[in-house]
């Protein structure tokens, strides 16, 4: 470890590396900005000159007062030209951290006159609103050191981490017992990935290499492997330590489920960070009670955050976990249908029998909460300009659309919510959507509302504005011309006539128009590429009558059945070959590799009949505008 060494006249200089006798030292928590000083900047001398010497400035100046002459600054202490260093350093932060006898956290936006620092009322809301909350680095930074004190720009003392504990709290999510210094084994794996999900790092790797201390592993650093392969050995290194609980204590008894028959989860009661806990019980789908559904994206993170199901222990994926947090209340226990937990995924002939009544418990719900990922800066920004517009204030002044809230809109709309295929349904039987983006909640009809009148007013532009049209549109706010988010709501809007309570009435789009309009979307099973879309077409009931059989959700089936009785359907109906598009791609040419053939596709004259899954270049709906 190499420290900084301030003498009494302000002067600062490196130790060489400490190994055993290493003297009481601050460190400094803080973000990066721009003109930080660098281990060679202190080398060659040049660092006094950059901006970001003020905060090693102020870091010896605060430690000389505190009684220390030695602090420790990540920007500069560290030789990072040197990997074996660099990753020495990585792996002991924690450590270091822990060990350090003051940390001192430098927020560079929370800024305050002298005489305002003993008014919390001031500097609150931008302490809370700091970007040092944001960023993944700074949690262990925050929850390894015993004493954590803040500093404004100018260095004028906020308060430490026990005055200001209820405060950070509240923001971060972190239990107490943890920012008291309580053991980190004491809070499962689940709990403690849930303190990191709001946080992020600049580097994609960092995402998992800021957490190594925080979960006790060490790795070596691999620059370059990209966030998800960091990731999975990180998990493959956590659960090396873990202690695996019994099959037998994990809830798992679903029982049989008739096929009139569906499971509504009775959320309790609780506080955020609180257990959640719930309730399984069986209703007829024909009368149930009231309720209301979960719309949202499973993810491909593995289930590591824990829930009491039926008082027993389950485990769940990320982002349901975080839906969870955000949507249960603290007072009232309520109904909520959610598919992964709902549905005994390891029983083929449930899954089955429940996707055929899957759009009866969407219509039915009194709600569908659709859960787009936790809110950060950006989507509030959003969130406030959709409110902007359903009011109809002023905001399309001149370039209108370089203004910040519209970018943030623009943003919003690359949620991986849009992208799903099974979303289409779950919104369009929904006679009332709510979008949840974290905390901030806003209505589907005032959603897609502003995502119109932004897209109308793109295309009025006058010319004289923009270089080029096509140009322009394709820089500026990209999703709101041709995107998987205006794709999605178009298909919505289309696919049923509606009453003027917004119930749905008639469907009004065939399967194959459906699998057309959807080829943007994905699935996880390319089986669903069809099953997701079943309920929604207006000509499925018609399939029993036809030679290649119908169209049923089976997850026995292989890929190549199932797309199979969906060419002989669509042959049936149209007496001739069409080009369909659909999202199959390398996954049907992997199925067309094997040597089963299907019962549909054997009444095809040849397998060459059975058309090349490609989307034909000018086959999307648009939405009007």
């Amino acid at each position: 470890m190499r420290l900084l060494e301030r003498d009494d006249t302000g002067k600062v200089r490196l130790t060489e590396d400490l190994y055993n006798e290493i003297p009481p030292y601050a460190i400094l928590s803080h973000t990066w900005g721009d003109g930080e000083v660098l281990f060679g900047d202190l080398m060659d001398g040049t660092g006094r000159i950059k901006p970001g010497y003020d905060k090693i400035r102020f870091c010896g100046d605060q430690a000389w007062r505190d009684g220390l002459r030695f602090f420790w600054v990540d920007t500069c202490c560290i030789d990072k030209s040197n990997s074996v260093e660099f990753q020495e350093a990585i792996n002991s932060m924690f450590r270091w951290y822990r060990n350090a006898t003051k940390c001192y956290t430098y927020l560079a936006d929370v800024s305050i006159p002298s005489s305002d620092v003993d008014d919390k009322s001031i500097w609150e809301p931008a302490f809370r609103a700091s970007r040092w909350f944001t960023r993944r680095w700074t949690l262990q930074e925050l929850i390894a050191p015993m004493s954590v004190e803040f500093f404004s720009r100018e260095g004028l003392r906020l308060g430490d981490k026990r005055s200001l504990e209820r405060v950070i709290h509240n923001v971060t999510g972190i239990p107490l017992e943890a920012l008291r210094g309580g053991r980190l084994s004491d809070f499962t794996v689940s709990d403690r990935m849930a303190w990191t999900e709001t946080r992020r790092t600049t580097r994609e790797e960092d995402m998992a290499y800021s957490l190594f201390g925080i979960f006790d592993v060490q790795l070596p650093l691999i620059y370059g492997e990209g966030e998800k392969r960091a990731s999975k050995r990180l998990w493959e290194e956590i659960k090396k330590h873990e202690i695996p609980s019994a099959p037998s204590q994990l809830w798992q008894d679903y029982g049989r489920l008739d096929a009139t028959s569906f499971r509504i989860l009775k959320v309790m009661p609780g506080e955020p960070g609180s257990p959640i806990k719930g309730y399984l019980r069986e209703f007829d789908i024909a009368n149930p009670p009231e309720y209301n559904a979960l719309s949202y994206v499973w993810g491909h993170e593995p289930a590591i955050h824990q829930i009491i199901l039926n008082s027993k222990p389950a485990a769940i994926r990320p982002n349901l976990f975080h839906a969870l947090q955000r949507i249960r209340s603290p007072r009232e226990p309520f109904s909520l249908w959610v598919d992964s937990i709902c549905i005994n995924q390891f029983n083929e002939a449930e899954r089955n029998a429940q996707v055929k009544e899957m759009a009866n418990i969407y219509r039915k719900a009194q709600a569908v909460w659709i859960w787009l990922g936790e809110e950060d800066l950006t989507s509030k920004d959003a969130m406030r300009l959709i409110s902007r517009i359903n009011r109809g204030d002023s905001m399309w002044v001149e370039k209108w659309w370089e203004e910040h809230d519209f970018s943030a809109f623009d943003q919003v709309l690359q949620r991986p919510w849009f992208r799903r295929r099974w979303v289409i349904q779950e919104a369009a039987f929904s006679a009332n959507s709510v979008i949840f983006c974290g905390s901030l909640t806003v209505h589907m009809g005032a959603f897609s509302y502003a995502v119109d009148q932004v897209r109308g007013r793109l295309h009025t532009i006058p010319p004289p504005l923009i270089s080029t049209k096509t140009t322009f549109l394709n820089e500026r706010l990209p999703n709101f011309r041709d995107s998987p988010a205006t794709r999605l709501l178009g298909i919505i809007e289309k696919a049923f006539k509606k009453s003027d309570e917004d119930s749905a009435l008639i469907r009004q789009l065939s399967l194959e128009t459906l699998v057309d309009l959807s080829s943007f979307a994905e699935t996880t099973d390319p089986r669903d590429a069809i099953f997701a879309l079943l309920s929604l077409a207006n000509d499925v009931e018609l399939r029993e009558s036809h030679p290649g059989g119908s169209i049923v959700p089976s997850y026995g089936s292989s890929l190549l059945d199932v797309f199979g009785e969906f060419t002989a359907s669509h042959l049936a109906d149209s007496q001739q070959e069409e080009r369909i598009g659909c999202m199959a791609g390398p996954s049907l040419d992997v199925a067309r590799g094997m040597s089963t053939m299907p019962t549909a596709a054997r009444n095809l004259k040849s397998v060459s009949e059975v058309p090349r899954w490609q989307a034909p270049a000018t086959g999307h709906y648009t939405p009007k505008v």
